[in-house]
């Protein structure tokens, strides 16, 4: 039993080039000791950068000493052309600057860095301090949801034994990774993918095409449910030191940000609409005064002037 790496977790649940994973867990490893591990001559390297000068600009105006980097003075004798100050990264700033960059190398990874994001941060939340026996090479395969068409909320769900070779399958373009919402390591992973077909039957998109319209919570329940007849599947899945067989959810990082937006939102509304009942009370009783005012101060000058005509014509009358 070990603990599965962040190299061999990438390479085994997406198909994302060996290469460029490799590339990455170089930077990956360098802060693993330290927060600032990378020095950013390192990444002028990677990136092929021509101008340094204005790289080195660029951090210094862009980001924020003591927070997105540090800055080591060379002590001791000076070679020729050695810098005397040398600037390390931490691994978001790091990535933050392969994904705003330019240069040829960067656009040929970006893809990759917003999809890798994903993965790691998953792996981060759930796996990287658990034990998992069978991962790396789970004998009876795993069942996975792959979004098919996001503006129309369809899925596809299928089984497989290499996650890595089907995803590759599903690949559209040299450098573009398949929208992998979920993967779960299963028995009978036959049984469970047919079980999981009957259930969604009624949300089938097209005939004779295993892709469904469907939210996709419905989607991992019948996963959970299928996976629970087998003896075996619902061991691991109700075992809470191993729940981490469910290899990848993407969406557990998006509810929690949907979850904050809506408390903000509504927040937000509340104490709009408490200034603005604020304000809008303000004015009515300022409006409704002022009719008030006016409209008595009609009345008594109606009534005042009836009593002056009166008793004028009364005066008037007696002396007649």
């Amino acid at each position: 039993m070990r603990k599965i790496s962040l190299r061999d977790f990438l390479k085994t649940y997406t198909a994302i080039s060996v290469k460029f994973i490799n590339e990455y867990c170089k930077f990956y490893d360098m802060c693993e000791k330290t927060k600032y591990g990378i020095d950013v001559e390192d990444v002028i390297e990677y990136l092929e950068i021509k101008n340094k000068e204005k790289f080195y600009k660029n951090i210094t105006r862009k980001y924020v000493e003591g927070v997105n980097y540090i800055k080591k003075y060379n002590q001791g004798q000076k070679h020729l052309g050695e810098k005397t100050t040398r600037y390390f990264l931490d691994i978001v700033t790091f990535e933050k600057i392969c994904l705003m960059s330019h240069t040829e190398k960067a656009n040929s990874v970006r893809d990759y860095f917003i999809k890798l994001r994903e993965f790691i941060h998953y792996y981060k939340s759930n796996i990287s301090n658990m034990i998992i026996e069978k991962s790396l090479n789970y004998p009876k395969g795993c069942i996975y949801i792959i979004l098919a068409n996001k503006n129309k909320n369809i899925f596809k769900i299928g089984k497989t034994d290499d996650m890595r070779t089907r995803l590759k399958n599903y690949a559209t373009g040299r450098d573009t990774h398949p929208d992998v919402k979920f993967i779960m390591l299963v028995d009978n992973k036959k049984d469970v993918e047919n079980c999981v077909k009957r259930l969604s039957h009624k949300y089938q998109f097209k005939k004779n095409q295993e892709i469904y319209k469907v939210d996709i919570d419905i989607m991992k329940k019948y996963i959970f449910d299928c996976a629970s007849v087998y003896t075996n599947d619902l061991e691991l899945y109700n075992d809470k030191n191993v729940d981490s067989y469910i290899v990848f959810e993407s969406s557990k990082h998006n509810k929690t940000n949907k979850k904050t937006s809506k408390k903000t939102s509504k927040k937000t509304s509340k104490k709009t609409n408490k200034k603005t009942s604020k304000k809008t009370s303000k004015k009515t009783s300022k409006k409704t005064s002022k009719k008030t005012s006016k409209k008595t101060s009609k009345k008594t000058s109606k009534k005042t002037n009836k009593k002056t005509n009166k008793k004028t014509s009364k005066k008037t009358n007696k002396k007649l």
